[in-house]
């Protein structure tokens, strides 16, 4: 199996906006929470490759072995349709947000073994139920991008359309991303 991650990133000045106010440095915010999803991406020993998408040149530094592709497109959905196109040839592709703070090499590890074995895909929830935090395809065209405000009832929708099974994944690690000063609290970053 050729199974390819891809970790999308803001420009990091428009990063975390949701925080600006209660964090001095959202733009270290960010590539300290990418280098947490790098760790747990890697640590999982489960990926071919890993790729980073952002249109911010910056993020190249702290993709530590992951290969960093510049953004050409704005906007998360054709973003992750330009870092879709690198992964083409492999059996299967995994998008992660780039703010779970928590995930962990067991919980990526848990999500692949759960994942469709042959056609199909699966959706890991944000903590409201109504977002996307990450996404398991196979193959990786499988279904388009629809990350954004309801991410999770849309992709649900395509799924129903193409008729194709979705599985949901239902674990703290996946759902507790970081987007509001009170989830910054509820997340220990040392």
């Amino acid at each position: 199996m050729n199974l390819v991650a891809v970790v999308p990133v803001k420009h990091l000045d428009q990063a975390k906006s949701r925080l600006e106010g209660a964090v001095p440095d959202r733009p270290g915010l960010a590539l300290v929470l990418l280098d947490r999803v790098l760790r747990a991406l890697q640590g999982a020993q489960a990926l071919d490759r890993i790729l980073v998408i952002s249109p911010d040149p910056r993020v190249e530094e702290a993709c530590r072995g992951a290969r960093f592709l510049c953004q050409k497109s704005r906007g998360l959905n054709p973003g992750l349709e330009e870092a879709r196109q690198k992964a083409l040839g492999a059996s299967a592709l995994l998008v992660v947000l780039a703010d779970l703070a928590c995930l962990s090499p067991a919980t990526v590890r848990r999500m692949l073994k759960v994942a469709p074995p042959v056609r199909g895909a699966l959706l890991a929830p944000d903590r409201l139920g109504q977002g996307t935090n990450a996404l398991f395809l196979r193959p990786p065209d499988l279904l388009p991008f629809r990350f954004g405000s309801g991410s999770l009832q849309h992709h649900q929708e395509e799924a129903a359309r193409v008729g194709i099974p979705l599985e949901l994944f239902w674990e703290a690690e996946t759902m507790n991303d970081v987007d509001t000063p009170e989830h910054l609290l509820e997340t220990d970053l040392s």
